[in-house]
């Protein structure tokens, strides 16, 4: 099978890490897969460069981008080379070497070009690409141009589409996607298959997992995915694929969040295989009873609730929501 990995910024985390990601790719090579591989900067090293040039110039423009492609760069030459000590043909690629070409906005561009040559040479002779996410060309200017938060999973379905691979592999520190941030709330459930559009929901409200732009991505191309640990590369993650048909036995709540503005904070119920969220006057009545500082509350369709509340009440709430939904495992 023609295979697309994407490993993020934990599963390279340090030196040890990048072992053990080139295990998990060996694998998949010893078991007779064509692998293209895409890289996601060291945990911490783009956060490391944004802070930098923060502090020598205040707002952000296309000098940022040029230098955080460099984290990606790094850590594609050093998988490539510890893949090689495997006894693995690697080669790493940045977003000149293909090209990958891109337009829009510096920090969120999009990706409207991939040069697949060099790819095909590659996997014909046993090579395994290594190629920098995060990053294209902006071809009108020359310039590099930068994906936005998480663009490696951006980065690896367009590759995956570009080359029709037949599964798209998404590596994070979580084993899939669950109906609540397992990192907050350890009892959340994860949620073995989901469709485009019931991902792209979650994302658009807050979920962590994926950048909403690679599931619109992957909805557009057809590319289909799975989510899964590199800390535990065996166990069953979560599916993401068009017209996903499963056994509806109970109603899955799921609750993300993201930062609205400086100090408010906005969770999104969703309910999956349900045309509404059951009970919203329990939400209200939880929420008042627990006295969390609720700014808004918009039910926005039948099955989607928006809360608007105070940063320091987000775990609150949320643990709070979660025990009014709490859902076996799908």
């Amino acid at each position: 099978m023609l295979l697309v990995k994407k490993f993020g910024g934990t599963s390279v985390g340090d030196l040890n890490r990048i072992k053990n990601t080139a295990q998990i790719i060996k694998k998949y090579i010893d078991n007779g897969d064509q692998v293209v591989v895409v890289i996601s900067a060291m945990a911490g090293v783009t956060n490391d460069i944004y802070d930098q040039c923060s502090t020598i110039h205040s707002q952000y423009h296309s000098e940022y981008d040029q230098a955080m492609v460099v984290g990606e760069q790094i850590s594609a030459s050093l998988l490539a080379m510890e893949l090689e000590n495997l006894g693995c043909k690697a080669k790493s690629y940045n977003c000149w070497n293909l090209p990958i070409y891109g337009d829009g906005n510096y920090g969120d561009g999009v990706i409207t070009e991939i040069n697949t040559h060099q790819l095909k040479d590659d996997l014909e002779n046993q090579i395994i690409p290594v190629i920098a996410g995060f990053q294209a060309i902006k071809k009108n200017e020359n310039r590099a141009i930068t994906l936005g938060r998480g663009g490696s999973d951006y980065s690896a379905v367009m590759v995956a589409a570009s080359i029709h691979a037949d599964i798209c592999y998404i590596y994070t520190d979580v084993s899939g996607v669950y109906n609540a941030d397992p990192r907050i709330l350890p009892e959340a459930s994860k949620i073995h298959e989901l469709s485009y559009d019931e991902i792209i929901e979650m994302a658009d409200g807050g979920a962590k997992v994926l950048q909403l732009k690679s599931v619109i991505a992957a909805k557009k191309y057809k590319v289909y995915m799975k989510v899964l640990s590199s800390f535990n590369p065996d166990e069953i993650g979560t599916v993401i694929a068009n017209n996903i048909l499963l056994k509806r036995g109970e109603n899955i709540i799921t609750l993300n969040y993201k930062n609205w503005t400086h100090d408010i904070t906005k969770i999104t119920i969703f309910a999956l295989y349900s045309p509404e969220i059951p009970d919203f006057a329990r939400i209200q009545a939880s929420l008042i009873e627990k006295k969390i500082d609720v700014v808004e509350v918009n039910i926005v369709q039948n099955n989607k609730v928006e809360i608007l509340i105070k940063n320091a009440n987000k775990e609150n709430c949320l643990k709070n929501l979660f025990l009014l939904f709490s859902t076996k495992r799908s």
